[in-house]
């Protein structure tokens, strides 16, 4: 039975009193929030200092993201979450919004770009084809005298097609980063109008520091290319190097760029024609970079020494080298060696083959680094079969090596330069070494050291009269080394058997002419036994061994493609290779996909916009 019609007008203004009861209690109840609130140290800050604090915690945010592409970018927006007084203020605080990261919600865009009002913006943005945010992309380039930085992922096509429409001038813009998202080497869909990006915001960048160009091609004629500069990273596609011009015009563009300090240049410098071998003579003056502090070059071997042999920068500047191909690379190799030579003498060495035809050196002023963290004073990766070469050219180098102290060889398959090596380096105190160095390397270490020169001669002496190459060896530390195995059923590797018994000759030599190798370290070595090491403690003061004694087990197969006599590098498959020793890496990575700007859609839903 239905309720009479007053019984329902009753309830109704009961449900009302009550409900405006409850606003005024939750209207109290916030204006108690509030003067609690208030009670607090941080609300009693001042609203600038407030915030200038919300400001460098959302930069922190911004410039975290470039580094890590995951982190969300927009996790400060909680900051407004805590109390009325800091959503004031940040409401208030248009540079706090002035740093954008295009999300998949254009509503955030929006937002942080009304918010920012005229303060300087900082943008980013990874963008598809007809991809729908490209509009409001454009409404913010607009605003180009406002850009401070720009950060650009997308088709070449797209960015070139908006570049001809920034003809403002970009008067605070300090940095600047174009990168097309297509990651092919070869095939990619071309430009139009020649493919080269157009004059940007009418030549007027008063302030560019830096600037990235990838995969993109620009003309070395580009105004972008402006004396400001500090920072300039060109990274370009093998088949589109000859569109930023020729080598000369390169030249002429450095000269310009006195403020320098990072040069990168992947596959952008200007090739020499096809019937060089060697590098041509200088027919013009060294270009100075006098506050170069990093110069990382890939390109062609004959490429990167023919403009290594054009430029002078401090001798402290970090010098990174990435060569392909076997033209040229006894000539880099030289001139290479000539760069790193003028700086403060090197006191570490590392030899490092990666697969049968890649080898990287990397080289330090320093001792005691990690060498997993340290960045290294120098480097030197060859791709090309003819990298033994380039080693035999770098070692050659008298003055190179010197002064150095530790040298560490990882995977010196093959033939190698020991007793060049030796000879070249008699301050030598500490040798570290990954896998099987070959028979050659105690020969090398016995050899007599002779001549003014200190270079070896091999001649027979008279007992007491030998001098090492290496007088001043001290340690010697072995990762992964094979000796033979001493398991009665077992027919030993005459390789391993010629090893273990030159070393024991090599440090009773030593030990009889008063010169012992205090110490040396066995880890995680192969067939290495008790009996073994109680040989080598019988010579050897300090031995220190992990107590792993790992049994040989490589098939006949496995040990058909590891043949440590071998002096054919050639003879290596990179496939056996990365099956056998899997953790090897591969140094170049001009394959790699970008990352310095991939997947910016990265946020948070829950967190919330006021």
């Amino acid at each position: 039975m239905a309720k009479p019609d007053y019984e329902l007008d009753a309830a109704a203004v009961a449900r009302k009193t009550i409900e405006a009861e409850i606003h005024i209690h939750a209207s109290a109840i916030s204006t108690l929030q509030t003067r609690y609130n208030a009670l607090s140290p941080a609300v009693k800050l001042p609203p600038e200092l407030l915030s200038e604090i919300f400001t460098h915690i959302a930069a922190d945010c911004y410039n975290e993201r470039k580094t890590n592409s995951t982190s969300p970018v927009y996790k400060w927006i909680t900051l407004g979450h805590v109390c009325r007084v800091w959503r004031n203020v940040a409401l208030n605080t248009p540079r706090l919004w002035s740093r954008i990261v295009f999300t998949r919600k254009t509503e955030i865009i929006e937002t942080m770009f009304s918010r920012s009002k005229k303060a300087p913006l900082w943008v980013s943005a990874a963008i598809a084809p007809r991809d729908s945010r490209l509009g409001f992309l454009e409404k913010i380039m607009v605003e180009s005298s406002r850009l401070k930085e720009i950060q650009l992922l997308g088709p070449a096509r797209s960015l070139q097609i908006m570049a001809t429409k920034w003809s403002e001038p970009a008067d605070l813009l300090e940095s600047l980063s174009l990168s097309d998202s297509c990651s092919a080497e070869f095939g990619h869909f071309p430009l139009s109008d020649g493919g080269v990006l157009p004059t940007l915001f009418s030549s007027e960048t008063p302030h560019l520091r830096r600037l990235k160009i990838k995969w993109l091609s620009i003309a070395w004629t580009n105004p972008l290319f402006c004396p400001t500069l500090t920072n300039l990273t060109v990274i370009s596609r093998s088949d589109s190097s000859f569109c930023l011009g020729s080598f000369s015009q390169l030249l002429q563009t450095l000269e310009t760029l006195t403020c320098l300090r990072s040069l990168e240049l992947n596959k952008s410098i200007p090739r020499l024609p096809d019937e060089e071998l060697s590098v041509p003579d200088t027919w013009r003056s060294p270009v100075d970079l006098p506050c170069l502090q990093s110069l990382t070059l890939n390109a062609d071997a004959l490429d990167c020494a023919n403009l290594l042999q054009h430029l002078t920068f401090p001798s402290d500047a970090r010098l990174s080298v990435t060569a392909r191909g076997e033209r040229g690379t006894e000539d880099l190799a030289r001139i290479f060696g000539n760069q790193v030579a003028r700086g403060a003498p090197l006191r570490r060495v590392v030899f490092a083959p990666i697969y049968s035809r890649q080898l990287l050196w990397a080289f330090g002023r320093s001792i005691g680094a990690d060498a997993d963290t340290e960045q290294w004073d120098a480097e030197l990766c060859v791709d090309a079969y003819g990298h033994s070469r380039a080693l035999g050219a770098l070692t050659g180098h008298a003055p190179f090596l010197r002064a150095v102290e530790h040298v560490e060889a990882l995977w010196t398959y093959g033939s190698w330069e020991w007793r060049t090596l030796f000879e070249r380096a008699p301050a030598l105190r500490s040798l570290a070494l990954t896998g099987h160095p070959g028979k050659q390397f105690f020969d090398a270490l016995t050899l007599a050291r002779g001549g003014e020169e200190g270079v070896g001669g091999g001649e027979e002496l008279e007992e007491g009269d030998w001098t090492p190459a290496v007088p001043h060896l001290a340690e010697i530390s072995m990762v992964q080394m094979r000796f033979p195995c001493r398991l009665h059923d077992h027919e030993y590797s005459e390789g391993t058997v010629d090893f273990l018994e030159s070393m024991l000759d090599w440090l009773m030599l030593r030990c009889e002419n008063g010169i012992p190798l205090q110490r040396l370290r066995l880890t995680n070595c192969v067939n290495v036994t008790e009996e073994v090491v109680g040989m080598v403690e019988e010579i050897v003061p300090d031995v220190v061994w992990d107590e792993h004694e790992q049994a040989a087990c490589y098939s006949d197969e496995v040990l058909d493609v590891i043949d440590l006599d071998d002096d054919d590098d050639s003879s290596f498959d990179d496939g056996e290779m990365m099956d056998i020793f899997p953790w090897i890496p591969h140094m170049l990575d001009d394959e790699l996909p970008e990352n310095d700007l991939d997947d910016l859609d990265g946020y948070e839903d829950d967190w919330g916009f006021w």
